[in-house]
């Protein structure tokens, strides 16, 4: 703006110049109009300097900037097929998984759909115990617990996983209608003659196949079962709705020494 001003002051200049020429004075007039157009070209190619390289700088600025989007774009799709191929990648991990714990472990179709990592981990756990001691059954150990009385209250949503579970361990379990048919299997209860390892074999295996207890305990002072060879597998309503009752750990159930009313209920 200021280069236009001045082309135009001077252009106004050397009007004036013309205007109010003298003859007289005609070589110093001549002179200073050289001068005033020598000026005036100056500072017109100063303007067109300017101008250039405004020009410039903006063609600059808008290349570089169509640069930096190109850039962006392209990090973007980038990205893109990275978490895509990440996507699939962990689709397939999960579908692997899930086909672990139904087909090794014994998890049922729904339990693995939901199973938390916390769960899984204790299923692990529990499967390594389960496999390289608990299945390694004497005689005497398969001779007592299949004269052990053992009563599993059926639950839809556990499809064969218990009932195989116990049968595998040498047990002949006896199928009951269950009293809460909607809540899941959750606790153990023994009479006082069943050994602690059968008891402790039960609750394992049944960890390893993502059935989560609450409680692994002897039966009331007062059940008639109480003195007798025997064991039931069921639910147990008041802790299932006792929020601040967490499930059982691994740790918890095979570090017990003896069962009790109260040593192996709720998790730590």
């Amino acid at each position: 703006m200021f280069d236009a001003l001045a082309v135009s002051g001077l252009t106004l200049l050397i009007g004036l110049i013309s205007l109010f020429h003298d003859s007289k004075g005609g070589r110093r007039t001549t002179i200073a109009l050289g001068a005033c157009l020598l000026i005036l070209f100056g500072v017109e190619s100063l303007a067109n300097y300017h101008s250039e390289q405004a020009r410039i700088q903006a063609e600059q600025e808008k290349e570089q900037a169509e640069a930096d989007t190109s850039r962006f774009q392209e990090a973007m799709l980038t990205l893109t097929r990275e978490l895509d191929s990440r996507t699939q990648e962990v689709r397939t991990e999960v579908i692997d998984l899930k086909d672990l714990l139904v087909r090794q472990l014994g998890f049922s179709e729904e339990r693995a759909e939901t199973a938390s990592a916390e769960s899984i981990g204790q299923s692990f756990k529990a499967a390594q115990t389960v496999q390289g001691e608990i299945l390694v059954t004497t005689p005497e150990d398969r001779t007592r617990r299949e004269a052990t009385t053992l009563q599993y209250f059926a639950k839809g949503f556990d499809g064969n996983i218990v009932s195989n579970t116990l049968r595998q361990l040498g047990f002949n379990p006896q199928t009951f209608t269950p009293n809460y048919p909607e809540i899941p299997t959750n606790a153990i209860w023994v009479g006082d003659n069943i050994p602690v390892e059968d008891a402790k074999a039960i609750a394992l295996s049944l960890l390893s196949a993502g059935v989560e207890l609450k409680s692994v305990r002897t039966f009331p002072p007062n059940s008639v079962n109480r003195g007798r060879d025997i064991i039931q597998v069921g639910s147990d309503k008041e802790l299932y709705e006792d929020n601040d009752c967490a499930p059982l750990s691994y740790d918890q159930i095979q570090s017990a020494q003896q069962i009790d009313r109260n040593n192996l209920v709720c998790g730590n």
